[in-house]
């Protein structure tokens, strides 16, 4: 699959935020980072299960480090930010990295919590979280 079909495949998934759809795919086509052990799925396999497999869909894996990985994590989130598996990925992996030993990591996981927190976007999904918790049935 060639990067303007990824990009489509994306940006039809929900709700879109084409500007940080466009950093998501810059970040993702640069080239590989040294100490790149990290696998990340382009195309998150929440979404789009039928890529899940790195054997069949090659194209569908990128390497990163955990800086990298966090990054990718991060801008997929923002890029479609009502989609609950990119939240709950973005939120578990950052939690990990703010624990983590890493200093580096660390710091860019504290900046992408104030990121989101600043945005609204931890506001909504914590009162989406709220709400259908109370549905009574």
């Amino acid at each position: 699959m060639n990067r303007t079909e990824i990009r489509r495949q994306l940006a039809s998934a929900g709700h879109c935020e084409h500007e940080w759809l466009n950093k998501y795919m810059r970040f993702i086509w640069e080239p590989p980072e040294p100490a790149s052990y990290h696998r990340h799925h382009i195309l998150p396999k929440s979404i789009f299960p039928d890529y899940e497999s790195f054997e069949e869909h090659p194209w569908n894996r990128k390497w990163l480090s955990a800086s990298g990985h966090l990054t990718a994590h991060y801008l997929l989130f923002r890029a479609l930010p009502k989609e609950p598996h990119l939240y709950r990925a973005f939120v578990e992996m950052n939690a990990k990295a703010l624990a983590g030993s890493d200093q580096d990591v660390r710091e860019l996981a504290a900046t992408f919590q104030k990121d989101v927190c600043d945005s609204g976007l931890m506001l909504h999904w914590k009162r989406k979280q709220i709400s259908d918790d109370d549905v009574p049935f």
